[in-house]
């Protein structure tokens, strides 16, 4: 039974997951973080100890690799070998092949230090390179998510994909409309309304389903009208995303 564990970042979410663990009463052996300062902050916020040197890092019953993916292959070739897991969507877990026990639990969702977070309502991928140490990890995930699945590595990397399409590409397409109106001294809330409705639709049904607008009905008068009012790369955007839903690309 996994009962404690060790957080090797101190990012969005490590702090995020640190957090969901203790008050479900896993206890936080230690959190690493390459500058001392962050590793600290987190460490009093978990009430644990902290460090900024990795051949100070102490494992026990598991270690959660919290950071960018282009780190964690050395990170943890510099770990003794206990049992592991990483935190990434898109990286596969053959990188921590040289452990005995080693895995992936990866939730769905974008995190924030300060936000809190309902997990019990995130979905965690988890892989493992054996069956008992799988039943663990989907036992420790299973304290703060209702909803844990096992996925391989290249369905992993899908779900990565489509989550960075649907979370940070919407995000930044809800950015540069925000930007439009900025630009023409409007108000920004004039957007909440539709942007709310859009994300309730999209929950009751495929978002294919439910598309509207000048592309699905082909509305060209009013296309090369929105188009001709934008420049640079809003231009772009605009006239390639109107061609996909013009093409019903499946």
């Amino acid at each position: 039974m996994i009962d404690n564990i060790t957080l090797i970042g101190s990012g969005n979410l490590a702090t995020q997951i640190g957090i969901a663990f203790k008050e479900k009463k896993i206890k936080i052996n230690q959190v690493y973080s390459r500058t001392i300062n962050s590793a600290k902050k987190l460490g009093k916020k978990l009430n644990c100890d902290f460090t900024n040197k990795i051949d100070k890092i102490h494992i026990d019953k598991l270690g959660v690799i919290c950071v960018k993916d282009d780190l964690i292959k050395n990170i943890s070739k510099k770990l003794y070998d206990h049992p592991i897991v990483h935190t990434s969507g898109s990286t596969n877990i053959s990188v921590l092949k040289n452990f005995t026990n080693y895995g992936v639990i990866y939730p769905i969702q974008t995190f924030n230090k300060n936000s809190k977070v309902e997990f019990q309502k995130i979905p965690f991928c988890i892989e493992a390179n054996n069956l008992t140490f799988q039943q663990d990890l989907t036992k420790l995930c299973k304290k703060i998510s209702q909803k844990v699945i096992k996925i391989k590595s290249e369905e992993r990397l899908k779900i990565h994909i489509a989550a960075v399409m649907s979370n940070n590409f919407t995000n930044h397409i809800i950015s540069r409309a925000q930007k439009i109106l900025k630009k023409n001294n409007l108000p920004l809330h004039l957007l909440n309304p539709l942007i709310q409705e859009t994300f309730r639709k999209i929950k009751l049904q495929e978002a294919g389903l439910i598309q509207t607008g000048p592309a699905i009905r082909q509305d060209m008068k009013t296309i090369k009208k929105h188009i001709n009012k934008l420049e640079g790369l809003d231009k772009k955007i605009y006239s390639m995303i109107s061609k996909q839903i013009m093409s019903h690309d499946k």
